[in-house]
């Protein structure tokens, strides 16, 4: 059955954006109705309370209240509503920031209408998602109010496979399993926000299913106590307490499986033992905070939470390497603590401007200002090799001070702009666009792909810029072979000597001439030579020829029809022709 149209406002301060947008995204067949326009976020904001709209479209900076504002005070009444916001390019420090606080997403001006239908549509599909969630969750809701959320989504999975009375299947809940001793196995595929984006619904649904079952066979094997999807991407698993190296067996195990029956990678996070059903929370956190080393360390590793000591606990990580198949080879190595609470720092009063209270009672770390002028060294030489040497130093810097990903991320977004700016002033024939970064950083999942995202984009504009400045060597070398070419046109002259000239070989010389000029040197050298012999034809009484040696011939005859298939006429025709004008 056919949905109702969802809602749509427009806002934007510039009419011709607005009549631009109305008509040029088809809001039929998306099967939406725009509801209202405004001008500014406080017409906007009116309308959102009378309408209710599903979906918001604004520019970022309008008058009386910006984008941000808006969002801010509508999605604290409306959390659902998706807003998609429409920014200048020197504006993405905004944009950024709307994404922070929930927007759905952002485009720059000048608006690709194509670009944005494929947006909307995204918003579109996420809007129907969540109905679909919702009106399941209305229906269950009477069912499961006095459920723990780990019965309700073991509730939620028994029905999905069909089973009418699913509380006749959690006899593990008036059991006794969880009255002794447990740990928690959170499973979480690896780069899931990038394919859940390339996924349409049923292929999640079916990627879903596929590792459930897969899962769900290989625990009631190995003596799970029960296993259900609970965040997106996410599955928890529980097993009677086992020691270490039976744990790690089992987390490596859970990933060469899903590895090997889904193609898919996963990391898992096991957490220190628990008892009781009023654990289940904290058992949760301490996978959960085993599972965050995956962003340092990388993808496809089995991290466990070791049991707190007096220095705070640590963390031991066992990464399944070499090949999935057959007996997995594991390392393990430790980390102390969970890391990742502290904050950057470029030295002076230790805390940045904006920064909340919260912010400045967290640790500070040293801004690694040497690197970056060592890496502005690179930019302005273009020298690649370094500027990769001195990432992979940053990597290792920010994997030793246990930084988390947010601050990672903040930093090597900075190091970008700063870059970018360089790369700008010193190269100025060359663009970088520090937008695709930082989508490319929000879809990368540990430290190191961060690291390789920021490397292969800047090599990708020193590239750029070496490319540039090579091909203006080249027009200025082939500007100064065409001067020797004027000069000595009249001459018995050969490309050797003209590429001497110009302190090329030969060869490379005809290769760079053809690119610059378009010619070959002898086209060239012909063109140059008629030019200057209709000149004389035109405006000098020389007999025809006598012409002939002063444009370089030796020999009429051959000047005669070398004239007359470039020009068409004869010498004597041509200057017939310019008389009679």
């Amino acid at each position: 059955m056919r949905r109702e149209p969802y809602k749509v406002i427009l806002v934007d301060d510039e009419p011709i954006i607005l009549r631009s947008l109305k008509a040029a995204i088809p809001w039929q067949e998306l099967n939406l109705s725009i509801c209202g326009e405004a001008r500014n976020g406080e017409q906007a904001l009116q309308l959102v309370l009378e309408e209710a709209p599903h979906i918001v479209i604004s520019d970022i900076r309008m008058p009386v209240i910006d984008g941000i504002s808006l969002m801010k005070e509508v999605m604290a009444r409306h959390p659902k509503l998706v807003f998609i916001f429409i920014s200048g390019y020197g504006e993405f420090e905004y944009a950024r920031e709307a994404l922070r606080q929930g927007a759905f997403d952002y485009m720059l001006k000048p608006i690709d209408h194509e670009e944005l239908t494929d947006m909307i549509e995204r918003a579109v599909a996420k809007l129907d998602e969540e109905r679909h969630a919702r009106l399941e969750n209305e229906r269950l809701l009477h069912s499961v109010e006095t459920l723990s959320m780990l019965a309700q989504e073991r509730m939620f999975a028994e029905l999905i496979e069909g089973n009418p009375r699913p509380l006749t299947r959690l006899t593990w809940l008036e059991n006794s399993e969880l009255e002794k001793d447990y740990f928690m196995a959170v499973a979480q595929l690896d780069q899931y926000s990038a394919m859940n984006r390339q996924w349409t619904a049923d292929e999640k649904r079916l990627w879903f299913f596929a590792v459930r079952n897969i899962l769900e066979e290989w625990s009631a094997q190995n003596g799970g106590l029960t296993v259900f999807p609970f965040h997106s991407g996410e599955w928890i698993l529980l097993f009677p307490a086992k020691g270490v190296a039976e744990k790690r067996r089992l987390g490596e195990d859970i990933v060469h499986h899903i590895k090997t029956y889904t193609k898919l990678s996963c990391s898992v996070g096991l957490s220190c033992d628990g008892r009781g059903m009023e654990q289940l929370s904290d058992s949760y956190q301490s996978a959960a905070r085993a599972l965050y080393q995956r962003f340092r360390f990388g993808r496809e590793g089995v991290y466990l939470d070791a049991e707190p000591d007096g220095s705070g606990g640590a963390i031991e990580r066992s990464v399944v390497s070499g090949k999935l198949s057959g007996g997995a080879e594991a390392r393990v190595e430790t980390a102390g603590g969970q890391g990742g609470s502290a904050e950057w720092d470029r030295g002076g009063s230790g805390s940045r401007q904006g920064e909340s209270a919260e912010d400045n009672r967290q640790p500070s770390i040293p801004y690694p200002k040497q690197l970056e002028e060592q890496m502005l060294d690179c930019i302005r030489a273009l020298y690649i090799p370094g500027l990769r040497r001195r990432f992979d130093e940053l990597k290792e810097e920010l994997i030793r001070l246990e930084v988390t990903r947010e601050i990672a991320e903040r930093l090597i977004l900075e190091l970008v702009v700063i870059l970018n700016r360089q790369m700008e002033h010193v190269h100025s024939s060359v663009q970088g666009t520090v937008e695709s970064v930082m989508h490319r950083l929000q879809d990368s999942g540990t430290l190191e792909e961060m690291i390789e995202v920021v490397k292969s984009e800047i090599a990708g504009w020193m590239e750029s810029a070496k490319e540039a400045t090579a091909k203006e060597d080249c027009r200025s070398v082939v500007d100064k072979a065409k001067k020797y070419i004027a000069a000595h046109y009249h001459k018995d002259l050969g490309i050797d000597e003209v590429a001497e000239s110009a302190g090329l070989s030969t060869s490379h010389f005809c290769t760079l001439f053809k690119q610059a000029s378009g010619y070959t040197f002898l086209e060239y050298l012909t063109q140059c030579r008629i030019e200057k012999a209709k000149y004389i034809l035109a405006n000098t009484d020389v007999r025809v020829y006598q012409v002939a040696p002063l444009v370089g011939y030796q020999d009429p005859r051959y000047f005669t029809q070398v004239f007359k298939k470039l020009t068409g006429l004869t010498p004597s025709e041509y200057r017939e022709s310019q008389t009679a004008v």
